[in-house]
């Protein structure tokens, strides 16, 4: 069993690269690293293993070959925990893509569980569409009604000639045409919207209970 932090300074390269969010290490970096940590952190992140071959070539230059079999199995233990079906479907349902980076054993599990959360990525994103366009409906009623108001009370106005009051008329038709076509609309709009909140509620709820994730409201 290898023991996590072999050199006093590994918890700070670790913590650096972390920080960092890059592969790039320079000199001290790489004479101090120990592989089987740098590899435990990368899996644990959900890192690609390949993600090595970046450490072999940053640390080329200053004599240093990353130790692949400790790198490995530090990866390993880490992917172990990363690799569950929890989080699988976690990160398919907030849209990433699998890193191909889970052993073979854990793989399968893994993505099973992310393809049902990507599904449900897709389905919350029809469902907010849906919402945005709800929404512009209800604020083209809105601006439509405040148009109205302010021709009804230019109607009525001192000093307009027939013609203009003749325009006006025929602006205020117009208007009411176009609410009384979107007024009709909205209760259509609303239905698809609450059937697909409903909908994506349900799948969820069963999907979270598989996997024991959080609430969708949360």
């Amino acid at each position: 069993m290898h023991r996590p932090l072999s050199h006093p300074f590994s918890l700070s390269l670790i913590l650096l690269l972390l920080l960092s969010g890059c592969a790039s290490m320079n000199k001290d970096q790489c004479l101090v690293a120990d592989w089987y940590q740098v590899g435990y952190e990368d899996g644990l992140r959900g890192e690609n293993p390949a993600r090595i071959r970046d450490y072999r070539e940053d640390c080329a230059s200053h004599g240093v070959a990353p130790l692949w079999q400790d790198y490995q199995q530090g990866h390993d233990a880490g992917s172990a925990r990363y690799c569950t079906p929890l989080r699988g479907f976690n990160h398919g349902l907030n849209g990433n893509q699998y890193n191909q980076n889970c052993p073979a054993n854990l793989e399968a599990s893994f993505l099973s569980a992310h393809r049902d959360g990507q599904t449900l990525f897709v389905e919350r994103r029809h469902v907010n569409d849906l919402a945005t366009q709800l929404d512009h409906h209800i604020h083209q009623l809105d601006d439509i009604s405040e148009e109205l108001t302010l021709l009804e009370d230019q109607l009525i106005a001192d000093g307009l000639t027939r013609q203009q009051r003749l325009k006006i008329r025929e602006q205020i038709h117009a208007l009411e045409e176009q609410f009384d076509i979107l007024a009709l609309d909205l209760p259509h709009l609303e239905l698809a919207v609450e059937q697909a909140e409903g909908d994506y509620q349900q799948r969820f709820d069963a999907l979270a209970q598989k996997y024991n994730a959080s609430p969708a409201n949360e």
